[in-house]
């Protein structure tokens, strides 16, 4: 039997095996090709993937060729990118406790 070397995933087929919608990302794969910026910013700019997946999925390419260097570059990205996420969240949730505290004193005068 002749050894073969693993295939080596692409970008939407790592994404596809982490859950994300094989259609819309082939999709969106099909218009990265016709304007050819990077698929990564591609996918996040055009609201199809968030950027932490992108991360994590480029982190898992990165592994699996043995960059680990690279990999962990991606895995901070990745937590950076939800540590942003978080904090808008908080903020958004603030902004709404405080509108419906506002709205309280309003009604009780």
């Amino acid at each position: 039997m002749k050894w073969r070397k693993p295939k080596q995933m692409t970008l939407v087929e790592e994404l596809i095996d982490m859950g994300e919608s094989p259609d819309v990302l082939r999709a969106a794969a099909c218009e990265y090709y016709e304007n050819r910026p990077l698929l990564g910013r591609y996918l996040v700019e055009n609201g199809v993937v968030p950027q932490e997946r992108v991360s994590r999925a480029l982190a898992r390419q990165a592994e699996k060729r043995g960059d680990l260097r690279a990999a962990s570059a991606h895995l901070a990205e990745a937590s950076a990118s939800l540590t942003d996420l978080i904090s808008l969240t908080f903020i958004s949730l603030g902004k709404e406790v405080e509108r419906f505290i506002e709205k309280v004193r309003r009604r009780d005068g």
